[in-house]
């Protein structure tokens, strides 16, 4: 499987009688919401950044498509993906739209980038793509993370405008 593709959900269906409970003194992060779900835009900035030393990933970033943490959750294998899933329902309306705009900005970024290396694409272009593209992917993933790891309480904000700041950066 593709390292940029999300799980697909026939080979590893989430179980959600395999995520025990949580049990008393266990970290928040293995009850709560998870940054596993940012692995995938981890591994995404990674292939951007590697395209300027590496044309063929390239072609691997062509197969990457953006999946919301509740559609990771339900095709990840991972163990407690059941409690992640259950967090993320469990928040507010109010910050998790504010997390699903900063996903939006980052989807818009990393499709930006991933449309724009495909060839014919200039070797010169494909280094500015990574230097200019690349740091706002980062600072939307550690926003995202800071939420994340907050269980909803910090990173994304009503206030924050992920838009605002994807067209800073393009522009």
């Amino acid at each position: 499987m593709d390292a940029c593709v999300a799980p697909d959900l026939s080979e590893s269906p989430c179980d959600s009688s395999s995520a025990p409970a949580p049990g008393p003194g266990e970290p928040a992060d293995k009850a709560g919401l998870s940054t596993d779900y940012l692995n995938h835009y981890s591994e995404v900035l990674m292939l951007i950044e590697l395209a300027a030393f590496d044309e063929t990933v390239v072609e691997e970033l062509s197969h990457w498509r953006p999946i919301g943490y509740r559609d990771y959750f339900l095709r990840s294998p991972l163990r407690r993906a059941a409690s992640a899933i259950a967090a993320y329902d469990a928040l507010d309306a109010g910050p998790r739209t504010a997390f699903e705009q900063t996903i939006q900005a980052l989807d818009k970024l990393a499709q930006g980038a991933i449309l724009a290396l495909q060839p014919p694409c200039h070797p010169q272009n494909v280094i500015v793509i990574g230097e200019v593209i690349g740091p706002g992917i980062r600072r939307l993933i550690d926003r995202a993370a800071a939420f994340l790891n907050s269980d909803g309480s910090a990173g994304c904000t009503a206030d924050d405008d992920p838009q605002a700041f994807v067209d800073q950066v393009i522009a």
